[in-house]
């Protein structure tokens, strides 16, 4: 008797069915994995851009600005669109674009398709000076702002607080959307 080898139809058929099933669970979680790294890359570079404004403000020994990076590369742009750090030698919280002095040392730019964070409480700009304190002529008593994320669930809100001396923390807070 001949001994023959493969899959039958319904071996074949049931394989590919739970692959599906697999495949339909899988997807939406897959999505929510990469909406929460997006959040996450979010929140970590603008608390680098935060840790990297108050150390050059140190390191020139002069005042230095985060602001909303337009595509002209000033700084009337929305938050929600990205953010640069540059040394703010007049001190007027805009950048100077005819003074080379001010060019930005940094550029975050929210790519297309990225999750966009809305930004509640958010100033015109954070300056920290020389001596790494937060500029409090925008702040007083220091600033507290958040983003929170489409389709928020739980507490992916993140809430940064900066205070007078320069210390930024964040944390998670509840949404409040609900979307």
């Amino acid at each position: 008797m001949k001994s023959t080898q493969g899959f039958t139809l319904i071996e074949v058929m049931t394989a590919l069915v739970v692959g599906l099933i697999m495949l339909l669970v899988g997807i939406p979680a897959y999505n929510a994995l990469m909406a929460s790294n997006q959040v996450t890359a979010h929140v970590n570079d603008f608390a680098g851009a935060i840790q990297l404004a108050r150390s050059e403000a140190v390191k020139r020994g002069g005042a230095v600005t985060i602001c909303p990076q337009a595509a002209n590369g000033s700084c009337s742009g929305a938050w929600a669109n990205g953010w640069m750090v540059f040394p703010d030698r007049d001190g007027a919280g805009v950048r100077d674009m005819n003074d080379r002095a001010e060019d930005p040392v940094r550029v975050w730019q929210v790519a297309a398709g990225d999750v966009t964070p809305t930004f509640t409480n958010m100033p015109a700009y954070i300056r920290f000076l020389a001596s790494g304190e937060l500029d409090t002529t925008n702040a007083a008593g220091g600033m507290t702002f958040s983003f929170e994320f489409p389709h928020c669930e739980g507490n992916q809100v993140r809430q940064f607080a900066i205070s007078t001396t320069g210390q930024m923390t964040v944390t998670k807070t509840s949404c409040t959307s609900g979307s």
